[in-house]
């Protein structure tokens, strides 16, 4: 796993960085940039707040990539584990994800739950690299930041992937 030193300053610059893996990913692949984000053979897939079953039943092996931004941390341990077996060798998950701190933020993260769910929409109970790792997946790339005041909100933005033995 490698983090970066020059970890996102917002969710806007996670997002770009996402963009720019699943573009390279679909490049390597010899997907036309059109066609990256539409739901056809060979291309991306867009995990959304839905049920995972339906989605996890959307995976080919001809997918590229599987971008998750904010869904993650919902999922149970055994639908990740269903992700994990979806993804082929050839796929990656790239994932925008709130995330599990540690120290007084992990406490202020606990206390403070419903008002950060009620405010953002998201709590940060949950550490999601850690939780693809259990899965079954290797975490390849993590950037880990702190937005707000005193970077008291915590993300992680990152690749997860299978590799041949």
């Amino acid at each position: 796993m490698t983090d970066s030193y020059l970890a996102p300053t917002d969710l806007a610059v996670a997002r770009r960085r996402v963009q720019a893996v699943v573009d390279a990913r679909c490049s390597r692949s010899g997907i036309e940039q059109g066609r990256a984000g539409a739901s056809g053979h060979g291309d991306v897939l867009t995990l959304d707040h839905g049920p995972a079953g339906p989605q996890l039943a959307r995976l080919t092996p001809m997918t590229a990539a599987v971008v998750a931004e904010f869904v993650l941390w919902r999922w149970s341990p055994e639908a990740l584990a269903d992700l994990s077996v979806g993804i082929g060798p050839d796929t990656t998950l790239v994932f925008l994800e709130p995330t599990a701190d540690l120290g007084w933020r992990r406490l202020l993260h606990r206390v403070a739950r419903p008002a950060l769910r009620r405010r953002y929409g998201h709590d940060f109970e949950v550490d999601v690299p850690a939780a693809l790792r259990a899965a079954g997946l290797v975490v390849t790339t993590t950037d880990r930041f702190g937005l707000g005041p005193m970077g008291v909100r915590s993300y992680v933005w990152g690749v997860a992937e299978h590799f041949d033995r």
